[in-house]
């Protein structure tokens, strides 16, 4: 032991002599390991349960980390739910209790089933980068591993095969399918398709200024297709309302016509046959004589006369006797109130 100017004194290990060999320290009792925080509460700032315990192991395999150092950075790095936890335990807890315990409380407790199934049912998510995607899928199928459900020296093809078949992009694996039929380490493999992924999300780099204008004519075009529309619906309200004033003026117009024409004659008022001069006399001649019993032939001729003409009808000796002049008619229609009266 060999005091110091400053500070405790620290044992000092001798090692092998040489010029390549110096003094074993071992880290000093007031360095504590730091260790992202864990509450099993998503607090923030807090990692997975499974971040949290593979930083705790990576110490415990440290040499020059002693267990009262581990116990001490355990303890500071837990908080809320996982902290209460360990009061149970005591103030003398080893770290092997209190990983026991938090273990229990926290730990992966998927089956070997599940592990598989979550496994093979994993995608990449919209927007997961390339390496975010083969990291989640390197995770649990070292869970699976870690349980026994597969060996180790498995992992790299089903890796490969998982990983290129659940890539997100087709153009992506398009152009990678001859690196994935060539390259039988996954990790290369993965580096390769972070080349051309790169490569694709920097080639659209040159069109964006034109991309950028495409709303604009997007909207010039949307307003003039508006005005187009417009105008066609103006047309063709104005052609309608005009062959509606058309179907409304024909139909007052028809319906002015009837009106002054006139209300319709009835049948007992009304003779449609236009009346030659004499026939009103003629026909009153011709009534009374057959009301009276008596009517004769010539009475017959002068109604059919004033009817329109003559007719060959009762007795035949007169059809030789036709006379359709005006001055027969005259006579017989002065005859007529003679009869009348007398």
């Amino acid at each position: 032991m060999t005091p110091t100017s400053s500070g405790p004194t620290l044992p000092q290990t001798p090692h092998l002599s040489g010029p390549s060999f110096s003094y074993y320290q071992p880290l000093p009792p007031h360095l504590v390991p730091k260790v992202s925080n864990f509450s099993g509460d998503d607090l923030k700032g807090d990692v997975p349960y499974r971040e949290w315990r593979f930083e705790i192991s990576c110490l415990q395999n440290d040499a020059e980390v002693s267990q009262s150092l581990l116990v001490q950075a355990i303890r500071k790095s837990l908080r809320g739910t996982a902290k209460m936890s360990l009061v149970s335990l005591g103030e003398s807890a080893s770290a092997d209790a209190i990983l026991g315990k938090l273990d229990s409380n926290f730990g992966d407790v998927s089956t070997n089933e599940m592990l598989m199934q979550e496994f093979y049912n994993s995608f990449q998510r919209p927007g997961e980068s390339v390496t975010s995607f083969g990291c989640r899928l390197e995770n649990l199928l070292q869970r699976a591993v870690a349980q026994g459900c597969i060996l180790s020296a498995a992992t790299n093809d089903l890796l490969r095969q998982k990983f290129w078949k659940s890539l997100a992009s087709d153009s992506l694996r398009a152009q990678t399918r001859h690196k994935y039929d060539s390259i039988g380490e996954y990790n290369e493999l993965l580096r390769e398709i972070r080349l051309v992924e790169k490569e694709l999300s920097l080639a659209p780099s040159s069109g964006t200024k034109k991309v950028s204008h495409h709303p604009v004519l997007a909207e010039d075009q949307l307003k003039e297709l508006e005005t187009r529309m417009d105008r066609k619906m103006d047309q063709r309200m104005e052609g309608f309302e005009k062959r509606m004033d058309s179907k409304l003026e024909d139909k007052f117009s028809l319906i002015l016509q009837k009106l002054d024409q006139g209300p319709p004659p009835t049948s007992s008022s009304y003779n449609p046959r236009p009346q030659q001069p004499g026939s009103y006399n003629n026909n009153r001649s011709y009534n009374n004589n057959n009301r009276s019993g008596g009517g004769n032939n010539s009475n017959k001729k002068n109604y059919y006369k004033s009817r329109g003409g003559y007719q060959n009808k009762g007795n035949n000796s007169n059809n030789g006797n036709r006379d359709y002049s005006h001055k027969g008619q005259q006579k017989e229609s002065d005859s007529g109130p003679k009869n009348l009266n007398g």
